[in-house]
């Protein structure tokens, strides 16, 4: 039995401490084993059970989830967007049907029989080069400010889940709910939270993508530019 608000040495409640050590794991695979499944992981054909993919249901959120956060990568990196179709008008070729453009109005590239994009760098010209390098250089500065509002907005609901589980933790009153009872309270009442804080975790990585390419792709430009002789 454990009693409402009860501290620990650490001046931590049995709450702040589980979801402190919870909230580590927020943005790593959720393990949904259990240890007796573990156990007999290589002693029984338990794949039977093994589930190969989401429900109609969850798969439908996720479509959903997934199209949220494109969306908003696609609006606050617009301009990274823009730059790196204008280079692949450069260096690739549309397939011929239709204009090469798809039902979105995105270009269709050309592909390998391996799957890979049909792509010829050296059509870069020293100016164009230099062009995309300083739009790239020079963009770099408000992209990586998008890139910590990213990760502000994901530490902030971080925050909040971190302190609705708390609250739940310690909502029942007395000293009869077990740490079993108070800790399935705090998941309950907190679930929202951490579903939130999921997807903005999920948005900022998608932002930290996006900045880490476009530094990429700056750099290799700089690198072909000074290997060439700027010629």
């Amino acid at each position: 039995m454990v009693d409402k608000d009860q501290r620990r040495q650490s001046g931590k409640t049995g709450g702040d401490e589980i979801v402190e050590e919870a909230s580590k794991d927020l943005d790593q695979a959720l393990n949904v084993e259990l240890p007796e499944e573990r156990e007999r992981r290589f002693r029984s054909p338990g794949f039977a059970r093994m589930k190969l993919g989401l429900s109609q249901e969850d798969r439908e959120v996720m479509d959903r989830v997934h199209g949220l956060v494109n969306q908003r990568i696609d609006t606050v990196f617009a301009d990274a967007f823009a730059i790196m179709h204008e280079l692949f008008d450069l260096v690739r070729e549309r397939v011929p049907e239709d204009g090469g453009i798809d039902e979105f109005g995105l270009p269709v590239w050309k592909r390998t029989e391996s799957g890979m994009f049909m792509e010829d760098w050296s059509r870069l010209t020293s100016r164009q080069r230099e062009h995309y390098l300083y739009l790239i250089t020079t963009r770099l500065f408000e992209w990586t400010q998008q890139q910590t509002e990213s990760w502000a907005e994901a530490m902030f609901a971080k925050a909040a889940w971190e302190a609705s589980f708390s609250a739940g933790y310690e909502s029942l009153d007395g000293s009869k709910p077990t740490i079993g009872d108070r800790e399935a309270r705090g998941r309950l009442q907190s679930l929202e939270d951490k579903y939130y804080a999921i997807f903005v975790t999920y948005l900022s990585r998608k932002a930290d993508a996006v900045v880490k390419t476009m530094e990429l792709l700056g750099q290799r430009l700089k690198d072909v530019h000074v290997s060439n002789g700027a010629r």
